[in-house]
Formats: C-alpha cells, structure tokens, sequence
C-alpha cells in the first residue's frame, strides 16, 4: 500500500504543518497505510489527519520478481503482467503483420472477401531466411484467417494469373507479396 495525498485539500486544512507532511508521506509505511484503510486516522509527522486527506493505492514491488514483470493499479485493483517477449510470440506476431499485408494487397487489387487467390512470397537471394522460418513454422495462423498459407514464390504455378504484386516490409525484410488467382 502507498499512500497520496489531496494536495489542494490538504493545503487549506494543514497551511503551516503541509512541509511537515509533504515530508512525513515518504516514511509512511504500508501497513501504517493499511491500518489507515481501516481506521480513517493517521498520525503523519505529528499532524493528525483524517478520512478523505490521504489517498491510499494499491502497488507491488516488481523489482524482486523474476523476469520483466509490469504492473499498473487504479487503486483497489493491481494488474500484474509479464512483459517478457518471448521468441513463439513474436513469430505469432510477425505471421499476423504478414497476414495484414496480404488483406492490405487484396483490399487494393479490389478482391471481395469470397475470392480465392494464393499469396506467395520472394527474397533477395540470400536474405529474409529468418522471416521464411517465421512464415512456415506459423501456418496455424493463416489457415485460421486466411484459409490458406502463403508460399515461397519458387512454388508459384508456371503461367499462374497474377491479380497484384507488390514489395512488402516486415522489421527489416523487404520481400515482393505476389496474389494470384487459385
């Protein structure tokens, strides 16, 4: 527990004694904080306050914890969230930017939600291998929304009609996005 206070309020009730507990607020204690909840009193440099001059939130220590613990609280609540990026999330990530980019490429060749194209993808020789993984190992992802996975442009059918193609970036991989009709 931590506690605030209402300054405005404060400084019209204290005048005089509001340094004294400007400075007496860093030394509160949570459990005097707690016992403050409970009571509506407490003693803070010698002033005595009452119910409505302190404000008390709930926090935690997240500097013990392990790992990139976050935590936020409106008060009465603590909302503790592990803000670790972890690489399957970050895959999960990369394959929707990728999906976004296919629905971006088939809102501009004016494609209705019904019709069926495949998307492929291609690299500059050498490069976008780690994007590649990324895209293979995450298929779950565009079955799921797409119904279909992308595929390397080496698979593209000979003679396929191409609706639209157009250079892409995710991070720092540029690649050409090429629709063609299924």
């Amino acid at each position: 527990f931590k506690i605030s206070a209402d300054w405005p309020t404060l400084g019209r009730k204290l005048r005089k004694d509001l340094g004294k507990v400007r400075a007496g607020l860093e030394k509160v204690s949570s459990d005097d904080a707690k016992a403050y909840l409970e009571t509506g009193k407490i003693t803070v440099s010698g002033v005595e306050l009452g119910e409505g001059d302190l404000r008390v939130r709930r926090v935690v220590d997240t500097e013990d914890m392990p790992g990139k613990i976050l935590s936020n609280t409106d008060g009465q609540f603590v909302v503790l969230l592990d803000g670790e990026v972890r690489p399957e999330l970050q895959a999960e990530g990369t394959a929707r930017e990728m999906v976004n980019r296919i629905q971006r490429l088939r809102k501009a060749a004016g494609l209705q939600a019904t019709d069926e194209i495949d998307a492929f993808y291609g690299f500059e020789a050498g490069l976008g291998e780690e994007l590649g993984k990324i895209l293979e190992s995450q298929g779950d992802v565009f079955l799921r929304v797409l119904k279909r996975r992308p595929m390397p442009l080496s698979e593209r059918p000979e003679g396929a009609k191409i609706v639209m193609e157009a250079e892409q970036e995710i991070g720092d991989d540029k690649f050409m996005l090429s629709l063609v009709w299924a």
